[in-house]
């Protein structure tokens, strides 16, 4: 009868790539990586139709009752619900604060979706 040492099953649980690399030790590492990824190239292209709908949508100059308004408008034709045209509303105005028209810099756009997809 053969018995296992510690030895043995160390040796066998480190054997191969996918079974024991430095990216199942840690995923902030993976999180990283896919940040320092995304963030060169942010703003680099312009807006595309799906963000500028939210731009438009939620744009700070308008009013909170102005925003529920346009959802009742287009949440038919609209392949989003409320919520997110909510938080890019008041991201854009705490942003434009500090920013100058926010709404025309894809940098600044995209940082919202930046964040909750790196959450994800």
């Amino acid at each position: 009868m053969k018995t296992n040492t510690s030895k043995q099953r160390s040796d066998e649980s480190g054997k191969g790539f996918f079974k024991k690399n430095f990216l199942s030790d840690s995923p902030w590492i993976l999180l990283l990586i896919a940040l320092l990824v995304r963030v060169p190239f942010l703003g680099r292209a312009p807006l595309w139709q799906d963000e500028i709908g939210f731009t438009r949508n939620s744009n700070p100059i308008l009013t909170f009752g102005h925003l529920l308004e346009t959802f009742w408008r287009i949440i038919i034709t609209d392949g989003h619900m409320p919520f997110p045209y909510v938080i890019w509303y008041f991201y854009f105005k705490f942003v434009s604060l500090f920013v100058e028209n926010p709404l025309v810099k894809p940098l600044v756009t995209r940082i919202p979706a930046l964040i909750l997809g790196i959450a994800a």
